[in-house]
């Protein structure tokens, strides 16, 4: 029989790559749904885009993504009526509509952009593996805990691309970040007795500024994945309040950080601030930093 399609010549190539191309756009949809964020295919890019810029508008992010002004119009209503986008008048031309990402865009877009990165990483069977947050016991930082804290943290030295540390810091300067002797508490996170994380609870400001807390989290590397430091910031949202700060603020989130930006994103921050290149990579390349804040009970 002959294939009528291949007689149509560049018509019938036309009708092959559309086919193909709905396939692409179905299956990146069940992916979505399969994943739990639940978002269109053709609008991961503008998410992304919104989420690596400041409010922009239409044009813009149409000239951006070589797609046509009317398709980004429509894109924008959809993901609007879903809570992804908010829209408002330019004030430098209020003829013009500037797009930004709401909160729980933020939250969908860095949850789909973490996930497919585990599955990449892992692999399709390895990524159904999900293994359950493990308990773990959170207790103030003693002496004895120093050589294990020090592990930790030099391990963020190393890698310096969460934390802004002098290459050249002492051991006895690293301590005090994470246990101040005073100004500050220390704390640790034990798994089957052995010290697996740390953070530490400081006000952000001396004098009137003492009354909001600052915090800073590190959790081992081989241990990373299994909650560790979800508990470990919601321990440390209960300790600072139960200290009596009123809120808590995140001076330095480096942007490329998306795994921390959903995770204090999910236990009720928000970004407050942009510092626009603010970090400096390993690579020598720079990043924005946020600032984050959240109120305490």
């Amino acid at each position: 029989m002959t294939d009528h399609r291949a007689s149509l010549g560049a018509l019938g190539f036309t009708y092959r790559v559309r086919r193909l191309a709905d396939r692409i756009v179905d299956a990146g949809r069940r992916f979505s749904e399969t994943a739990g964020v639940p978002l269109e295919p053709n609008w991961h890019a503008l998410l992304l885009y919104l989420d690596d810029h400041l409010p922009v508008a239409v044009t813009e992010a149409a000239a951006a993504l070589r797609i046509s002004h009317p398709a980004v119009i429509e894109m924008t209503r959809r993901m609007e009526a879903r809570g992804l986008v908010t829209t408002a008048s330019d004030p430098a031309d209020g003829r013009r509509r500037v797009l930004a990402l709401s909160a729980q865009g933020q939250l969908d877009e860095e949850e789909l952009t973490v996930r497919v990165s585990r599955r990449l990483e892992r692999g399709e069977g390895a990524a159904r593996s999900y293994r359950e947050p493990t308990a773990v016991v959170i207790r103030a930082a003693v002496e004895a805990d120093r050589g294990a804290v020090l592990h930790i943290a030099r391990e963020l030295v190393r890698t310096a691309d969460t934390y802004a540390y002098d290459p050249e810091i002492g051991d006895d300067e690293l301590w005090a970040y994470w246990c101040p002797p005073e100004r500050g508490d220390g704390f640790v996170a034990e798994l089957d007795g052995a010290v697996v994380g740390t953070f530490v609870i400081r006000p952000n400001n001396p004098g009137p500024g003492a009354h909001v807390a600052n915090a800073s989290y590190a959790v081992r590397a081989d241990v990373r994945g299994i909650g560790l430091g979800r508990q470990m910031g919601e321990a440390s949202l209960e300790l600072a309040a139960g200290l009596g700060y009123r809120g808590m603020q995140f001076n330095t989130v480096v942007s490329t950080n998306a795994v921390a930006l959903h995770l204090w994103r999910s236990l009720g921050f928000r970004i407050v601030g942009t510092v626009p290149d603010g970090f400096r990579l390993p690579d020598g390349s720079t990043v924005s930093h946020y600032v984050m804040y959240r109120a305490l009970p």
